[in-house]
């Protein structure tokens, strides 16, 4: 799932390149990489996970890997530039695992009353067309919102 908001970025960001906003998107990567870590953090903790596991190399790693060369990735990247999800499903000719993953990830977030901003963005994505000229101001604000959520976990103290 946070593979593919990057994605997204990265898709919008090439797709506006003669737009004012192509900056703002393209600096939305890393902030949207973060923001999703925090997400990921937050709805382990509240599933009796350990945030050194998201952080360490199975965790931010591999999704590290994951945003830039891998399905979910390019899905994201697929659908940010203009494709439409069948589309972009149908050009990756595989399971898009973060396609599944996002609706649990906000099942799962309901339940702990938890706000996963980059699970949003996904999911207005996946219902909403993106292929037209114009990118949708909802997806626009969702995407300010990732970058400047507040933090969503709850830290304990040392024990």
């Amino acid at each position: 799932m946070l593979a593919i908001a990057v994605g997204l970025a990265e898709g919008m960001s090439d797709r506006l390149v003669e737009s004012a906003l192509v900056a703002s998107y393209a600096n939305a990567r890393a902030a949207v990489f973060a923001r999703g870590m925090l997400d990921m953090m937050a709805l382990a903790q509240a599933q009796g996970g350990r945030i050194p596991t998201v952080l360490g190399l199975a965790g931010a790693g591999d999704l590290y890997v994951t945003c830039q060369h891998g399905r979910n990735g390019r899905f994201g990247r697929l659908l940010g530039s203009g494709a439409t999800v069948d589309g972009a499903i149908h050009s990756i000719g595989s399971t898009v695992e973060g396609v599944a993953n996002t609706a649990a990830a906000l099942r799962l977030a309901k339940q702990t009353d938890l706000d996963l901003p980059t699970a949003r963005v996904v999911e207005l994505a996946l219902t909403q067309d993106l292929t037209g000229e114009r990118v949708s101001d909802q997806l626009r604000e969702l995407f300010l919102t990732v970058v400047s959520g507040s933090r969503p976990f709850r830290e304990t103290a040392p024990g």
